[in-house]
């Protein structure tokens, strides 16, 4: 997601050859079965710049900006939320992946939840852009929609899995301003892509009969399962790609 620039950072591989971070990752640059304490400064600040060209947010998060140290919290916490999950990571082992005190994460985010909310903010912030960009823009219905699927598609290339996704897993342990952060973001990724399929029809561009907002809830569960599933597979078989044609053929169907 960018302001705009290019939405796809170079893919970012760890020692044993996988592709690592993205949007919907950032690579640590080590398996996730290590001590986030292995990782190095460098490697977060550096793999911090990819993710900030990739999401193009910069040190903005809900219209506020935010100093060096707390974007760079954000950074290494999304890297270590997308490769171990929510409930995986301790402040301590934050401020060791980026070599701070543990005191100077709770003088930004006194709170875990309050770093997680203040992450997915920032995460929904710049899906409504590259949203609102979509609709500004003078592109065919299937065109925005494909544009919007592409997102996960580069996700998908780096061995990630969405942000999202990841805390939804964890949904029942998460705080609750955290857990209506996530749902918006899934509301907001679904109410849009309904309205593109109701506009796509009227438009007589597919000849789908169903109701909008199952084929938008089916594509956003496939998605969001298949970046899942295409980590986990031995053979990093893409999923995303499969679930586009699915898709379209779903939409074009009398």
């Amino acid at each position: 997601m960018r302001s705009r620039s290019t939405i796809g950072a170079p893919p970012v591989r760890n020692p044993q050859g996988r592709r690592s971070g993205g949007v919907l990752g950032l690579n640590l640059s080590a398996k996730s079965e290590h001590p986030a304490s292995r990782v190095s400064r460098s490697s977060v600040i550096e793999n911090a710049k990819k993710e900030l060209v990739y999401l193009q947010v910069g040190s903005y998060a809900g219209g506020v900006k935010r100093n060096e140290t707390a974007t760079l919290l954000l950074d290494a916490a999304q890297a270590l939320i997308q490769e171990r999950g929510y409930n995986a990571f301790s402040y301590k082992g934050l401020a060791a992946s980026i070599g701070i005190r543990t005191a100077s994460i709770h003088y930004h985010f006194p709170a875990k939840g309050d770093l997680g909310v203040a992450l997915m903010e920032r995460y929904l912030e710049a899906l409504e852009a590259e949203l609102s960009r979509l609709d500004r823009s003078s592109k065919t219905v299937p065109s925005k929609l494909k544009s919007f699927i592409k997102l996960y598609n580069e996700t998908e290339s780096r061995g990630a899995i969405c942000l999202c996704g990841s805390l939804a897993s964890d949904r029942e342990t998460l705080p609750e301003p955290l857990q209506d952060v996530v749902s918006r973001y899934l509301d907001v990724s679904e109410q849009w892509v309904a309205r593109q399929i109701s506009e796509g029809v009227s438009e007589g561009l597919f000849g789908y009969r169903g109701r909008a907002s199952e084929a938008a809830t089916a594509l956003i569960s496939s998605l969001q399962g298949g970046l899942i599933l295409s980590r986990a597979s031995s053979d990093g078989t893409p999923r995303v790609a499969s679930v586009q044609r699915v898709f379209f053929k779903t939409l074009e169907a009398e």
